[in-house]
């Protein structure tokens, strides 16, 4: 495995206008972020950022499934009491999963690496892709 899967949170540095995403990627073992995501209403080249916060999407803890999604995007989320947000809900509890994931606002899908087409478990070059704009 090259890289995990997280659900992030950002904050556009120019519009401050929040967002999560289910597709952040880092790499295996560190929460650092491989692709950045751009904010939907500012298009100034430096509206791409990294995410503000991050919580893996696999819990472990328990050691609950990595997501293999290919194109239908289904979670297992852990429910365990260390899992549990300072909101007291559960990781991933607020992702609608009938909104699509913007792949123009999304630099790994731009490189050519479809979110939601990619198993996590296989590596390959988009793992040394880094976080450049694409």
């Amino acid at each position: 495995r090259r890289w995990d899967r997280y659900y992030g949170r950002f904050c556009c540095r120019i519009c401050r206008r929040r967002w999560d995403s289910a597709y952040v990627f880092t790499v295996a073992g560190t929460k650092k972020v491989l692709w950045k995501q751009r904010c939907q209403n500012c298009t100034e080249d430096d509206a791409w950022t990294n995410p503000f916060d991050l919580e893996l999407l696999r819990c472990s803890v328990c050691g609950s499934q990595v997501c293999e999604c290919t194109l239908d995007d289904r979670f297992e989320y852990c429910k365990c009491p260390e899992n549990k947000r300072k909101s007291n809900s559960w990781v991933g509890a607020n992702i609608d999963a009938k909104k699509p994931h913007l792949a123009h606002l999304c630099q790994k899908c731009l490189k050519g690496f479809p979110c939601n087409q990619a198993r996590l478990n296989e590596g390959g070059d988009e793992a040394n892709a880094g976080d450049n704009e694409p």
